[in-house]
């Protein structure tokens, strides 16, 4: 799949474990391969992640160059990489 994908295997290895996510055109590229529809790669075990407003967000997404869309996708990593630090440090505080 990294071959694919053309990513490293360590990359590919890191979207795996949700240590790093792909960017758009990447998670797209997964959805084509895989003949799955982005919400079953978003579900994180029984809870899916894409809830209608999420859905409406992803046509959106659809509608935006890849440049836009790139940078949105940088925009969400990034938050999540704050959310994860604001955690780990909440719990190193306790």
């Amino acid at each position: 799949m990294a071959e694919e994908l053309k990513v490293s295997s360590t990359q590919y290895k890191n979207y795996e474990r949700g240590d790093s996510f792909p960017y758009v055109d990447k998670l797209i590229a997964m959805c084509k391969i895989l003949k799955v529809p982005a919400d079953y790669l978003l579900k994180d075990e029984d809870r899916l992640f894409l809830d209608y407003s999420a859905s409406y967000l992803f046509e959106e997404l659809r509608e935006m160059d890849d440049a836009q869309a790139n940078m949105l996708f940088y925009v969400i990593q990034k938050l999540i990489e704050y959310k994860r630090l604001f955690e780990q440090n909440k719990d190193e505080a306790t």
